[in-house]
């Protein structure tokens, strides 16, 4: 359907590619109309490739959120009538920043690992195909990111490509290139946001784990200009062992710039097997802590909310997550996967391309139930239509623990750089569960905040405070046979 959306087709046309799906009508009119008052689509009139063009009534800041609940039911409505909802594509992993976490491959994490980060990246052209291939599988969401996404010279051509093609476009950047003119740019382009990195509202910290001096200031200037180009912008910010401490204040120093904060303390394994990234986890007592804390990212609320404890009997035959199912993600040199987060290869778009890729897996999807024994022995082009039908009681632990309970969302891309297996248990995320679990027990024995920093041994100024290490090191958590 948004191919037909993004092609200016009459309504007509639309009606006839909806009954090949066996959609009638009367839904269709219902599905538009929540879109239109979502302002989810995209004036017919932008279809100028250049910088210059934008549509005739020009969504507001306010205006280009949309709901989030309403999201996801278009994405699931999209999926279960053969479309994929969005696509993330890392178009280089070329960056000007070397984060100490960072899990793209060929990062350098330590100063015995050599950055390696040129790479076969497509080209212009062969971008402008990969992004005929996503309108053509339905794509709407596209998140462009790297590396440093701005360091390719055909950027903007790339960007504005996607928009003529009607896509909604978010941006990953650090925003060091993020000039007053690279701004201006970007506002006649109408991104749906862009999304920049803050780790610490401490600028010594914060350079401390990009590596580049000044890092700080610039990221921060950039959220300032497009907060006041009118441009939707995210601060994003994850938190380590040595930026916990002064997570508040950064969530504050969003708040001052008015800019919308996402706080996130989960690491993972990089991509290309190197663990260096693991090194900067949180120590589990203040995971703790944290899950202890209203307004910490980790909190599991009070007993209103049953200390967010889940039932998890009621989800057993539900997806774990929307990978393969509701995204797809893109590497520098056209390979395919489930996620950006879950490097298994299902294809290559200079091969293929991508729209057959998603094709195929709708036209071969699977409805037995696998293990991991029985996904190993799933060949490549069938991979992401076997993946489909992977739900939560598929997997091997998942689910069978009390922990389990408190888990936020487990990650099979992680389960598999842990592990090789997908479909095993993500350390990180049982750790995190394992951290709201023994918190939410002990708000449960009635303990407070005070008295549960006390037990713990940690600083009731958690979050408030600067930690004067740049890149400490603690021992990681392993998970225990049974919980």
């Amino acid at each position: 359907m948004w191919f037909f959306l993004s092609q200016n087709k009459s309504f007509a046309n639309l009606l006839n590619y909806a009954a090949t799906r066996n959609i009638d009508e009367e839904s269709l009119i219902s599905f538009l109309d929540e879109l239109s008052e979502a302002e989810l689509l995209v004036s017919n009139n932008f279809q100028n490739n250049s910088l210059t063009a934008e549509p005739l009534s020009a969504p507001t800041q306010d205006k280009n959120t949309p709901d989030a609940q309403l999201e996801y039911e278009i994405s699931e409505w999209a999926y279960s009538q053969g479309f994929l909802f969005s696509a993330h594509w890392e178009i280089t992993y070329r960056c000007n920043e070397i984060c100490v976490h960072c899990f793209n491959p060929g990062a350098a994490h330590t100063s015995d690992e050599k950055p390696n980060r040129n790479r076969d990246e497509l080209t212009t052209k062969e971008s402008f195909a990969l992004i005929d291939d996503l309108v053509k599988s339905g794509v709407f969401r596209l998140t462009i990111s790297g590396g440093e996404a701005t360091l390719r010279k055909d950027f903007f051509e790339i960007v504005s490509y996607a928009r003529s093609r009607g896509l909604s476009v978010v941006l990953y950047t650090n925003g060091l290139r993020l000039t007053e003119d690279f701004i201006q740019k970007l506002k006649t382009l109408w991104l749906h946001a862009v999304e920049i990195s803050i780790y610490s509202s401490n600028p010594e910290i914060h350079d401390s784990i990009t590596n580049v001096k000044g890092s700080f200031q610039k990221s921060i200037d950039a959220l300032s200009m497009l907060k006041n180009s009118n441009i939707k912008a995210v601060m994003k910010s994850v938190q380590m062992q040595h930026t916990v401490h002064g997570y508040q204040l950064t969530r504050e120093l969003g708040e001052k710039l008015n800019i919308n904060v996402v706080i996130d303390s989960l690491l993972s394994p990089a991509l290309d097997g190197k663990k260096a990234p693991l090194n900067h986890e949180l120590p589990f007592t203040e995971m703790v802590a944290l899950a202890a804390t209203a307004g910490s990212p980790l909190f599991v609320g009070n007993e209103q909310n049953n200390w967010d404890k889940k039932d998890v009997q009621k989800i057993l035959d539900k997806p774990v997550c929307g990978a393969g199912r509701k995204t797809l993600s893109i590497d520098p040199e056209g390979q395919i996967s489930p996620c950006v987060a879950f490097p298994v290869h299902i294809g290559n778009v200079r091969e293929k391309g991508f729209y057959p890729a998603w094709q195929h897996s709708q036209l071969q999807k699977q409805t037995s139930e696998l293990n991991s024994d029985s996904l190993k022995k799933v060949s490549t082009d069938n991979f992401l239509s076997a993946w489909q039908s992977i739900t939560l009681k598929s997997f091997d632990e998942c689910g069978m623990h009390e922990r389990c309970a408190w888990c936020n969302g487990l990650c099979p891309g992680d389960a598999l750089l842990y592990s090789d297996n997908p479909l095993a248990a993500a350390e990180n995320h049982c750790r995190e569960s394992s951290a709201r679990m023994t918190a939410a027990k002990m708000l449960m024995n009635g303990l407070n905040q005070q008295e549960i920093y006390a037990q713990l041994g940690v600083s009731t100024d958690l979050g408030r405070q600067y930690e004067s290490r740049a890149k400490p090191t603690y021992p990681h958590f392993r998970l225990q046979p049974s919980s």
